[in-house]
């Protein structure tokens, strides 16, 4: 099995939510895991030593009534925690230590639901309660707390073109539904800038961050504009990771289609579903490759999600999501790599304190900046 099956299949575990067959599947692959996990590649034998003396420990302290009660023991320990390898790095999922975390992280939570509205007159609205919202022009948008912003009710509003944007903080993510009823998720450090209603015959936004699309399909092409590329859909599900100090812009394509438009060069490229588009500054080009969408989707879902990544990367998703800053001892630290997968609900140790049991990498927290060192 893939590991973002035997993710969601270990969670559904948790949860007691398996079906019969899901449960045969997970035994299967038990029975695959035991037979391959002392050749584990990437953990230091001193610290894998010392993680099956802890699991054995813990197993060895249920009775084995039959095989089924210890497979199920066993599972129970590997959800809770799992170090998975499939020769790409480090596989880190639902785990959580048994004692507190030694890290220290006072401060750093995981992030929430945050915003603040520019309106085209240049007043800012900070999203946290629910307030009536007029704009210049006496148009009204609709704003509940629970269920964000909505500006269906002005769909197909006449007259001066108004231009509002959605700024969310680092540490906040936020939600909206654009005139035409598309959809959109915004991540951390994400500012979107769209018209109150579309008006034309394009309708068109501009993104600096991470968002993820729903676009209702109207007739119109819908047009989202980044510093590095641009993207043109009619009717599909699509992320866009496009943030300013990222050495690269991704598009990935959930369903439907999409042209993607390098904007130095001007050439045009088209991405079918599965397939992400790859924009690096110093190139003039775009790479287009098959990806596994849940890792650049999974976010809308509460989840990280990483495959081979290095570690500079995956801090700094976290440091976003996190509100926190990240320094490294050495440049050799940030170019480690690891596979896995967390909940975003947790706290930051939740994931610092797994790279620390399997890895030679440690880190110390001062107030809400992280240092990794060796």
């Amino acid at each position: 099995m893939g590991v973002n099956e035997v993710y969601n299949l270990l969670k559904k575990f948790r949860e007691k939510k398996c079906s019969p067959d899901e449960l045969v599947r997970l035994n299967n692959w038990y029975e695959q895991f035991c037979g391959e996990a002392e050749h584990i590649p990437g953990i230091p034998s001193e610290k894998l030593e010392a993680l099956w003396n802890h699991i054995e420990k813990r197993v060895k302290s249920t009775p084995e009534k039959s095989r089924t009660i210890k497979f199920i023991s066993w599972l129970n320990v590997v959800a809770a925690l799992l170090i998975l390898s499939i020769g790409v790095g480090t596989y880190f999922l639902l785990y959580r230590p048994e004692k507190e975390s030694q890290i220290v992280w006072a401060g750093i939570q995981p992030g929430k639901t945050a915003a603040v509205l520019k309106l085209s007159d240049g007043r800012e609205i900070a999203l946290m309660d629910s307030v009536a919202i007029q704009e210049k022009d006496g148009t009204i948008i609709r704003y509940e707390q629970s269920n964000n912003l909505d500006y269906t009710d002005i769909q197909g509003a006449v007259g001066e073109m108004l231009i509002n944007t959605v700024s969310v903080p680092l540490g906040g993510e936020y939600q909206l539904v654009l005139a035409d009823g598309t959809r959109v998720w915004l991540n951390s450090g994400t500012k979107l800038s769209y018209p109150v209603a579309f008006n034309g015959n394009i309708r068109q936004v501009e993104l600096v961050g991470e968002a993820y699309f729903e676009v209702t399909k109207t007739g119109k092409p819908f047009i989202v504009k980044t510093a590095n590329i641009d993207v043109r859909v009619l009717g599909t599900k699509f992320n866009i990771s496009a943030y300013a100090d990222d050495k690269q812009t991704i598009s990935t394509l959930v369903s439907g289609s999409v042209a993607v438009r390098a904007r130095q060069s001007g050439k045009e490229y088209m991405l079918q579903p599965g397939n992400s588009a790859f924009y690096r500054s110093e190139d003039t080009g775009i790479e287009i490759k098959p990806t596994d969408v849940c890792l650049y989707t999974s976010w809308i879902q509460g989840e990280f999600r990483f495959v081979d990544m290095p570690l500079e990367d995956i801090l700094t998703k976290l440091g976003r999501w996190y509100n926190c800053a990240v320094f490294y001892q050495s440049e050799e630290i940030k170019h480690m790599r690891f596979t896995g997968a967390a909940e975003k609900d947790r706290s930051v140790d939740y994931i610092l304190e797994m790279i620390q049991v399997v890895t030679n990498v440690k880190f110390r927290i001062s107030g809400t900046t992280i240092v990794a060192y060796k």
